[in-house]
């Protein structure tokens, strides 16, 4: 059995069916990696965990400069292999709204990706520099 195989049943064992993973549909997906220097959040149009993979798609994406201000970035589709990634339900601190935050992490790659739940955004999109607002 693939690791990928053993990742599907972890996000059932994990309790995260597709009924769920769709109410994640809507809101924000952060990707950081500090050896690579990026750290991007967006809102996310699509997301699955099909085929050993992470299949995520955004309305938009912004991108932290150097700066420490979110900027419009051009990225509206990410793939993770879930062969190195492992899987986390994160809940939130004392004090933060929303529910259970999904994290993945690969010591692989460098990555570390967090979905956030309804009412737990990370950014708020009137502040994202370029940014259309009717995509936000």
């Amino acid at each position: 059995m693939r690791y990928g195989e053993v990742f599907n049943e972890e996000v059932i064992l994990k309790g995260l069916t597709p009924e769920i993973l769709a109410t994640l549909v809507g809101c924000q997906m952060e990707i950081q990696n500090a050896a690579r220097g990026y750290n991007l959040c967006g809102k996310l149009s699509m997301l699955s965990f099909l085929k050993g993979e992470l299949r995520a798609g955004f309305d938009w994406m912004a991108r932290l400069n150097g700066k420490g201000y979110w900027v419009k970035d051009d990225l509206l589709a990410y793939i993770a292999s879930l062969d190195i990634y492992t899987l986390e339900r994160v809940k939130p601190n004392v004090g933060e709204m929303g529910g259970d935050r999904l994290c993945l992490s690969s010591f692989i790659a460098g990555e570390t990706i967090i979905i956030h739940p309804p009412g737990g955004d990370k950014i708020d999109p009137d502040l994202v520099i370029g940014l259309n607002r009717t995509t936000a």
